[in-house]
């Protein structure tokens, strides 16, 4: 098929059902965390909490919102920050100069499949999916027809990630290539084993001469990845997202500092604490009294942890992850009686001070006390540091301080970026939220906070990879079942296309089972095999594309098998 015929032929068949690829918001998530995520206000709209012990749900985050600080060359303080109030937010969705791009963008696993299995057939996409042809990733042919604006001048770091087959640079999804999460885990495999995938672009609104609070000219997206797997406590109580900003100025930003205003609570948002860890990138939320009725007096427990990706700046070395510097706890209410320093910065100079890690006023944050500056001189980065399994050591519980609303703000510096020169430079930082459920006392759920942060750290950075992949079977390449294109080299498998039977080969090694599933994951064949070579009768059933899996002492594989005509 001519390609100005193919083209014509996906947008005659997309154009009325793109809705649900794309609209102002999307949510996302695995087995007992949810998430709402926009790009009009805040990073992170709010994210839900399920316990499976008590069948109970809770909102554990009302805001994850941007914060930049920088000073220009001439030392002139430049700021932007993220606002669900429209009149405070410096940030507008969708890219640049691209008007109707302000939206959420979603693909599932399910798509994915579709799509591969459909491609694999005979190399052409014949059934279009609308959340796969319109994904606004750089140099997508279909984006202007699907999504009302063109995706050419887009870099690949600027659009959405995507699997490149060819090395291009340009997404072609009627070649086989789909929307991919680049977070580092599972970049060597041409693989999508997530289950949601979720993109937002937004951008800083244009400088203004002489404004209150000058803007730092920054492009930037979210993206947020869900994995449903209820084998795993990890993937069921984590979900993975990162920020990616773009310098765009042409001149040098010096002392570049990013922050995240994070609005946290666990089960009743009143009677809180909080506590940091920053030697592990850990920020956490804790019932304070025990007393949530809600959640029979044992509430969930809420934290953050992030990695920045420091490829793009100095000092750090490229490629290397740095946690996060510190928190930073914030009140956002206007209560008189709290101490002036805590409460929420609003000219620039404050907004500055506490980006850095200094209280509003300029003084600097010390330990001790009550985690506000005692006079002492020791100076610490984060308020409340301690250990994550030992809540008096330490952090606000330990303070002896009156639990309430919590928010805080977690800090990363990026030091100098040069200027963009026609390669806008261009930071990373993945970030991860936690859900330990009910139904432990605060030390050991502690425990479990620090544990799925120890996956976490595995997970991006590729660190621990064999003892990651043993314990998380949804994400293991070599034993992920939803994985349509997963090719074991051993195992041998002919005709392919089939009409009757289907001959297979595994070596020295019998499987345990061998089942073979259609389109919408139905058994349609199950066999116990006896040897390792062996014939699977395949007669009677309807021509299409199969998903055949097999599991033995290696772990499961699958591979397609397609039944053709006779």
């Amino acid at each position: 098929m001519k390609k100005t015929n193919f083209l014509l032929l996906v947008i005659a068949m997309l154009c009325h059902t793109t809705s649900n690829a794309q609209s102002a918001f999307q949510t996302i998530g695995s087995g007992n965390i949810l998430a709402k995520v926009g790009n009009k206000g805040t990073l992170i709209d709010s994210i839900v909490v399920f316990d499976p012990n008590t069948s109970l749900s809770t909102t554990a985050l009302n805001d994850f919102s941007i914060w930049l600080a920088g000073l220009d060359p001439a030392g002139n303080l430049l700021l932007a920050l993220q606002s669900k109030d429209s009149s405070q937010n410096d940030f507008l969705g969708g890219f640049r100069n691209q008007p109707g791009s302000d939206k959420v963008w979603k693909i599932t696993d399910d798509e994915i499949r579709q799509h591969l299995a459909d491609f694999e057939v005979d190399q052409v996409v014949d059934n279009p999916i609308p959340a796969i042809f319109s994904w606004p990733a750089s140099g997508n042919q279909f984006s202007q027809a699907l999504n009302g604006f063109a995706t050419d001048g887009l870099t690949q770091d600027l659009g959405a990630p995507f699997l490149d087959r060819n090395f291009n640079k340009i997404y072609e999804p009627h070649l086989g290539e789909y929307p991919f999460q680049d977070l580092a885990v599972n970049s060597l495999y041409e693989q999508a084993n997530y289950s949601e995938l979720v993109f937002a672009p937004f951008y800083t609104k244009p400088l203004v001469v002489g404004a209150y609070r000058p803007r730092i000219p920054v492009s930037g997206s979210t993206l947020l990845v869900a994995y449903h797997c209820p084998e795993s406590f990890f993937l069921s109580n984590t979900l993975f997202g990162r920020l990616r900003l773009h310098y765009e100025r042409d001149e040098d930003m010096d002392s570049l500092c990013v922050g995240f205003l994070t609005d946290i609570r666990a089960g009743n948002g009143h009677n809180d604490f909080i506590g940091s860890d920053t030697n592990k990138g850990m920020f956490y939320c804790y019932d304070g009294d025990t007393q949530d009725t809600a959640f029979g007096g044992k509430s969930p427990m809420f934290g953050v942890a992030g990695y920045t990706m420091s490829s793009a700046f100095e000092p750090f070395a490229a490629g290397s992850y740095v946690p996060p510097i510190g928190m930073m706890p914030m009140n956002l209410g206007k209560d008189s009686l709290i101490n002036p320093r805590t409460t929420f910065p609003e000219l620039p100079a404050e907004i500055y001070n506490y980006i850095t890690g200094s209280w509003i006023d300029g003084s600097p944050l010390t330990s001790g006390g009550n985690g506000l500056n005692d006079g002492s001189i020791n100076f610490v980065d984060s308020a409340f540091p301690g250990k994550l399994d030992n809540p008096n050591e330490w952090s606000e519980i330990s303070a002896q301080n009156t639990p309430g609303k919590r928010a805080f703000m977690l800090r990363y510096t990026a030091h100098q970026i040069p200027a963009c020169d026609n390669k806008c430079r261009t930071e990373s930082t993945n970030f991860a939220f936690f859900n330990v459920p009910s139904g432990s006392t605060p030390v050991a759920q502690k425990m479990q906070m620090d544990s799925l942060r120890k996956w976490t750290s595995e997970w991006y950075t590729f660190h621990g990879f064999p003892s990651l992949w043993a314990n998380a079977p949804c994400l293991d390449p070599l034993t992920n079942t939803d994985n349509p294109i997963l090719n074991t080299p051993q195992v041998k498998i002919y005709p392919n296309p089939v009409q009757d039977l289907l001959h297979l080969d595994f070596g020295a090694i019998t499987p345990n089972g061998v089942s073979l599933l259609d389109i919408t994951s139905r058994h349609v064949r199950d066999v116990q095999p006896s040897a390792p070579v062996f014939d699977m009768d395949l007669a009677g059933l309807p021509v299409g594309v199969y998903l055949l899996c097999w599991r033995n002492e290696l772990g499961v594989g699958s591979r397609l098998v397609v039944v053709a005509h006779k």
